[in-house]
């Protein structure tokens, strides 16, 4: 968690966002998605997709770890996964 490791790549793009404007919760989901930018392998595009985990769940965190059961987090991540690839489209 980025409260956890403030040097992780979550904390490091929330904080870049922020300093930018942007806020959001303090408990999201993250899809991370990277790609080479070229045939060198020199250059990459990462792309984060963040939603607010309660907003978009329901669910704080907590109850995310002890309430959900894992059949409906599955569910819940799959769902999320699905709108993370449909949320930009890359072209070539």
């Amino acid at each position: 968690m980025a409260e956890q490791n403030p040097q992780n790549e979550n904390a490091k793009t929330r904080k870049f966002l922020q300093d930018k404007g942007f806020d959001s919760e303090d408990q999201v989901m993250m899809s991370r998605f990277v790609g080479l930018a070229s045939e060198d392998r020199r250059n990459e595009i990462i792309i984060f997709y963040f939603e607010m985990l309660k907003e978009t769940t329901g669910y704080s965190l907590t109850e995310w770890e002890n309430a959900v059961s894992k059949d409906k987090a599955i569910l819940i991540e799959k769902d999320f996964i699905e709108r993370s690839k449909q949320s930009f489209t890359i072209l070539e």
